[in-house]
């Protein structure tokens, strides 16, 4: 039995999603969310499980958090929401359910989830059988309108065969007489002027300040996805720049594809790298089939193109002082790089000393990947020193480790 078959198990035999009513949640600068009905399943999930049909990326919020669905007992059918045992629950017109309670909900009723900051309200969705009974009319007005009449049929009655052509040919002379018809000639439209670059630079009048090297830009869009608390810690594009991979300090990784991307600009994926861990440095590798997320934990993972987890790094042995005796890093990872043309291949840079080398198809133990092989991190006094950045060169046959010191390191792979 799934999660979600278990969190169905427990709700009253009357919960359904199929109803007469329609409600949706709004939150201010964001489009409402629409609680609608869903044909395999009783009841609307919200959560950070990857399962919910609502899904959230605050810390705060529980895997399956609450759910909810509407009452067919009663006409028209009122909207329930139902706690799920949330660690920091639900917040009714500011209220705390107690765990695995229901409530009844109104139009107008404000809840709150877990520790976010955001409100919703619950209003009442506009039904759509009107506008669209509106618009078949319409379209069937339009059918039945009665096309212009065609200009009576000459009589040729008393008329012989001859009589009959000369009157044709007659009428086609006299229908050269109507006005020559006008052409305009074809000018291809001038091509549109560069979209101007934003931001402050820009507003303040400095615009080599906003493009220093002189870039060949011709457009620019505005990513803007705001979490509270929150900053953008990395970046990353596939090798054919038509994905976007940002991390974030809350923890959460956002995917963007630029084929599939609208106006609104908004991620395909939203999820959570590693709870309770910053992001640190993301790297995709050259194929563009795996990407490789490093938070502030000692063990980084690999997702899959569409943000699933493949992988995690084992950690290494905290008691072994030899850093190339462990089969992993031992203390926070600051850094990552996937090999420029190996897809197996990526390197990693830890507070620990020490830069390590892992393999995709490499050795795994207890179904974690172990590392490849090690390199020791050193300052001028040949002691051992965190690095905090590392690189590979273009043919990624050496790769460069830098420590708090600025002194760098280079390390055959």
């Amino acid at each position: 039995m799934s999660s979600r078959d278990a969190t169905e198990a427990l709700l009253p035999s009357w919960a359904t999603t199929h109803s007469t009513s329609s409600y949706s949640l709004v939150t201010p600068g964001s489009s409402p969310t629409l609680l609608a009905a869903n044909s395999s399943a009783r009841c609307i999930l919200l959560g950070r499980n990857q399962v919910c049909d609502i899904i959230f990326t605050d810390s705060s919020i529980s895997r399956q958090h609450a759910a909810f669905f509407y009452d067919d007992r009663s006409i028209p059918h009122s909207l329930v929401v139902k706690d799920l045992e949330a660690k920091k629950g639900v917040k009714v017109n500011g209220v705390k359910l107690s765990k695995g309670s229901v409530s009844t909900l109104q139009a107008g009723d404000v809840i709150k989830f877990g520790n976010c900051d955001e409100l919703y309200t619950v209003t009442a969705a506009q039904p759509l059988v009107a506008e669209e009974e509106e618009e078949e009319v319409a379209a069937e007005e339009e059918e039945e309108e009665v096309a212009p009449a065609a200009p009576p049929a000459p009589d040729y009655s008393g008329m012989t065969d001859r009589q009959i052509r000369e009157a044709e040919i007659k009428a086609m002379m006299s229908s050269f007489d109507d006005p020559q018809p006008t052409y305009t000639k074809y000018e291809q439209a001038a091509e549109p002027e560069p979209e101007p670059l934003t931001g402050p630079a820009l507003a303040s009048g400095a615009a080599v300040a906003a493009n220093p090297l002189a870039l060949p830009i011709s457009h620019t869009a505005h990513i803007n996805h705001p979490v509270p608390n929150s900053v953008t810690s990395s970046l990353s594009f596939d090798s054919s720049c038509s994905r976007l991979a940002l991390g974030s300090t809350n923890q959460s990784v956002k995917l963007f594809d630029f084929n599939g991307m609208d106006a609104s600009h908004k991620p395909f994926r939203d999820f959570v790298a590693d709870e309770g861990h910053p992001i640190i440095a993301l790297s995709y590798s050259p194929s563009g089939s795996h990407l490789l997320a490093v938070t502030a934990s000692a063990q980084p993972r690999i997702f899959d193109r569409n943000g699933g987890e493949v992988m995690q790094f084992t950690k290494g042995d905290v008691y072994i002082t030899d850093v190339t005796k462990t089969k992993g890093h031992t203390a926070a990872v600051t850094d990552c790089m996937w090999h420029p043309s190996d897809k197996n291949v990526m390197i990693t840079s830890s507070l620990d000393g020490s830069v390590r080398v892992w393999k995709l198809d490499g050795k795994t133990a207890f179904g974690k990947l172990t590392v490849a092989d090690v390199g020791r991190v050193k300052n001028r006094r040949g002691q051992r020193t965190g690095c905090t950045t590392l690189s590979y060169d273009n043919e990624g046959k050496v790769s460069q480790a830098r420590t708090p010191h600025t002194h760098a390191e280079e390390l055959p792979t």
